[in-house]
């Protein structure tokens, strides 16, 4: 493939000479171009990334092959659906049990992966992954690039007679683990009455744990109108991983279910 068909997948392009770019790494959670690429003689397409990603990586990030580089001028096609990428990367990725986000929260990982330094939390409708949120070290989120959120989520547990609805993964796994009922996390204020519609459209009762905040008690009032039972939020903290840190599990259980 001509050096030109490899560009069109990568975001962040820069020309830094005769042939010469930098991009965004695909194949982790790059913030600043670190992925060198050179056209050499007879068309061949030499990739680096300053951060240690291995070629193969890079390449079936964007649905590519090594083969692909080797100047025989064939532009590979692009990755057909958002699901298709997400499900690449998430296969990179390995089952995890700690990270400094999930020790600093004081929760646990419920099938969660890492890759790199970041903490991979698979974003799914129906059980498949659509999409898929990198969390840092630092608790800085961000989703896979150009993929929403509307209508997807992660579940934590198996359903019994209801489950829990909330924004964030610590928040889900701190409920959790209060409470041991299942758990579907949103992701965010303003996706908690998408889901609800959705969970409540395939037979389940929903409860909203929000967090304290307009948007979450805004969200919450929409939570309810699209069929969710019942729905509570912490006093003084901002939400209810928050409150998970100062009071045991027993407690918080009982708060939740207005004991």
């Amino acid at each position: 493939m001509k050096i030109q068909g490899l560009l069109s997948h990568l975001d962040g392009v820069k020309e830094t000479g005769n042939g010469k770019y930098l991009a965004r790494c695909p194949a982790h959670d790059d913030r600043s171009p670190s992925l060198s690429i050179t056209e050499c003689d007879g068309g061949r397409i030499l990739i680096n990334c300053f951060a240690g990603c291995p070629a193969i990586e890079i390449v079936e990030a964007v649905g590519l092959r090594l083969s692909d580089l080797c100047g025989d001028n064939r532009i590979a096609p692009r990755i057909k659906s958002d699901p298709e990428r997400a499900m690449r990367l998430w296969n990179l990725a390995v089952p995890t049990i700690s990270h400094p986000y999930l020790s600093a929260k004081k929760i646990k990982s419920y099938g969660l992966r890492g890759y790199k330094e970041s903490l991979v939390v698979p974003v799914t409708l129906d059980k498949k992954i659509r999409s898929l949120q990198f969390i840092q070290p630092t608790g800085e989120k961000r989703l896979l690039k150009g993929r929403s959120t509307s209508e997807r989520y992660i579940d934590i547990g198996k359903p019994t007679d209801h489950v829990w609805l909330v924004e964030g993964y610590a928040t889900g796994a701190s409920v959790y683990m209060a409470t041991g009922k299942a758990v579907v996390v949103a992701f965010s204020a303003r996706n908690l009455p998408v889901v609800t519609k959705h969970l409540v459209g395939n037979g389940m009762r929903v409860f909203v744990a929000a967090d304290n905040d307009k948007a979450g008690q805004i969200a919450s009032d929409g939570a309810l109108a699209a069929g969710a039972k019942y729905s509570c939020w912490p006093d003084d903290v901002n939400d209810w991983n928050d409150y998970a840190t100062n009071h045991d599990a027993e407690s918080m259980s009982e708060v939740m279910y207005g004991a």
